[in-house]
């Protein structure tokens, strides 16, 4: 399997998958076809719903035809950036090893992004709301008409049926990401082997072969019940070999190593078709795969946790499960939004990652007020580093109310390992008419403010700041130093919470809450009424992701504004 240094030598694909558009599939194609020296070929082959081109690309003399085609479903785009970068590959002068016989040997045949309006969209059905693969019977789609017209008139004997699925997906004991699933699909509910359905088979072995030493336990065979209503299996069942792969998970947070994997996979099987030596592999070696488990991984699991929070005098042992909302399509994520999905004795649950808590204190992470942190301005990384040695998973800044720059600045774009937001400061606004604060006001809400703090008690401000639906608070219901004891400190950050109106997602260790926490290791056993002691802080983490750990910040930076509508 190539290294990165060697893949990034011919990559035109962007390195993350889920960039890529339609727009992107046409200029990369395009692009190719000017360089190739009339060896590859790019036709408009059909159109979507939304009238975006679907393009056919050719490569290749050889008398084996090969058909390949991604994102039927519009959110699975492994493989559309595997398949462009492999073309691209094969096109290399001097020949890059075994692009010479593949060439030779086949005439390869893909259709990237079947589906670019549910691309565009970034989900997995198509404009009209249907699932392209599951449109074999009816074909209502225009996107399902097109695959079929490609599977009956250009005459393939080898198809390549490419998805990503589920990325929570597991295999094996203990459980792993399920990084492949293969599959060759049944022509008929009879499941009767047909002779396309064994060189499927073979096919799989070949793809199997190849990825698994640099995947090994992470390989399972898909669910192999037969689907009428599935393009797989009606390609099946038209004679042609037809063999199903679907990207999954990964043990690290990106995506990169997943393309390089299955592009090595896609070149071994290719290499075996165009040189017939998918004929002597063992179709047992597919048949003997574990089939993918039942249950699926989770991102992250904390274990023999001792939680306290506002509602509990003492602590109680309890297991963790957290997810990120947007990776159970694809493993990797830009959103980092990490919550618990579930809370007790989960120790058969398996995750990505888990987090030891065994003999620790968890509590709510912190939202500590930074008095002296204007909009607009950066934290230096002494104060960052200070501020997470006391547990801070949220910083609130200040902002002076009588300043329209200052207001405007609430929204500049931070990358910081907590999450942020600004208070208005109403203290220094004695200068404004009252329009021009109502205006100053209704502009930070629309900024995003999440509240207004004032020392003093005015029923005319009461008035304004309830009238865009934010609080109106006094400087110590936001506090900047820490309560006295490991009790106090939860009690503070519900308290908190609570008069930023945050209490429906933060503040509190509960199914659905953001995965923000503190973790102590105090002596033993817990004592919620012990003096708070810094020195036992171990870990924070933020959104499920830890940022800081023994006394150092980690590279993460998932943190994000919080803003009053959150």
């Amino acid at each position: 399997m190539l290294n990165r240094a060697q893949y990034d030598r011919f990559r035109v694909a962007p390195t993350d998958p889920a960039t890529l558009r339609c727009n992107q599939v046409e200029q990369i194609a395009k692009k190719l076809a000017e360089t190739s020296g009339g060896r590859l070929r790019v036709e408009k082959f059909a159109e979507s719903v939304e009238g975006r081109p679907i393009y056919l690309v050719t490569l290749g003399t050889g008398d084996k035809r090969v058909l390949m085609w991604s994102q039927m479903h519009g959110d699975e785009p492994t493989h559309t950036a595997v398949l462009l970068d492999l073309f691209h590959y094969l096109l290399q002068q001097p020949a890059n090893p075994l692009a010479a016989e593949i060439l030779a040997g086949c005439t390869l045949m893909f259709i990237p992004m079947l589906n670019p309006d549910g691309a565009e969209a970034v989900r997995r059905f198509n404009a009209q709301g249907i699932d392209v693969n599951r449109d074999w019977r009816r074909l209502a789609t225009p996107e399902g008409r097109a695959l079929l017209r490609a599977a009956k008139t250009l005459k393939p004997q080898f198809g390549f049926n490419l998805h990503n699925q589920n990325a929570r997906t597991s295999v094996g004991r203990p459980p792993r990401p399920a990084a492949a699933s293969v599959l060759a699909p049944a022509p008929d509910n009879s499941r009767k082997e047909s002779p396309s359905m064994r060189t499927a088979k073979q096919m799989c072995t070949c793809f199997v072969a190849a990825v698994r030493p640099y995947a090994e336990g992470m390989i399972s065979r898909y669910d192999d019940s037969h689907e009428p209503r599935a393009f797989g299996d009606g390609i099946q069942s038209l004679g042609v070999a037809t063999m199903l792969v679907e990207a999954g998970g990964w043990y690290e947070a990106d995506p990169e190593p997943m393309t390089r994997l299955h592009f090595h996979g896609m070149l071994a099987t290719l290499h075996a078709i165009a040189t017939d030596k998918y004929r002597a592999a063992d179709a047992r070696i597919y048949e003997d795969l574990p089939v993918s488990n039942p249950q699926p991984m989770n991102d992250c699991l904390i274990t023999k946790a001792h939680v306290l929070d506002a509602r509990v005098a003492e602590p109680f042992i309890a297991d963790i499960v957290i997810d990120q909302s947007h990776s159970s399509r694809l493993a990797f994520t830009h959103h980092r939004d990490g919550k618990i999905i579930d809370i007790g004795d989960l120790s058969s649950v398996p995750a990505r990652l888990t987090v030891s808590a065994s003999d620790t204190l968890v509590l709510p992470g912190r939202i500590a007020l930074v008095r002296d942190w204007k909009p607009g301005t950066k934290l230096d990384d002494r104060r960052i580093e200070q501020l997470l040695a006391q547990g801070t998973t949220t910083a609130i800044g200040v902002v002076n109310l009588a300043v329209r720059e200052a207001i405007e600045a609430i929204e500049t774009k931070q990358s910081l390992p907590f999450n942020w937001a600004f208070v208005g400061d109403a203290d220094k606004v004695g200068s404004l008419k009252g329009s021009e604060l109502v205006e100053h006001i209704a502009l930070g809400g629309a900024k995003g403010l999440l509240a207004v703090i004032a020392s003093g008690t005015d029923e005319a401000l009461w008035r304004y700041v309830n009238q865009f639906d934010l609080s109106l608070l006094k400087p110590n219901q936001i506090p900047e130093i820490p309560a006295g004891s490991y009790r106090d400190v939860a009690r503070q950050c519900w308290d908190t919470a609570t008069a930023l109106r945050l209490q429906s997602r933060r503040g509190r260790i509960d199914r659905d809450y953001a995965a923000d926490f503190q973790f102590f290791a105090p002596p033993q056993p817990a004592d919620a009424a012990g003096a708070l002691d810094w020195k036992k802080l171990d870990r924070v983490m933020v959104a499920g992701e830890t940022v800081w750990e023994n006394g150092k910040r980690t590279n993460a930076n998932p943190g994000i504004q919080l803003r009053r509508a959150e």
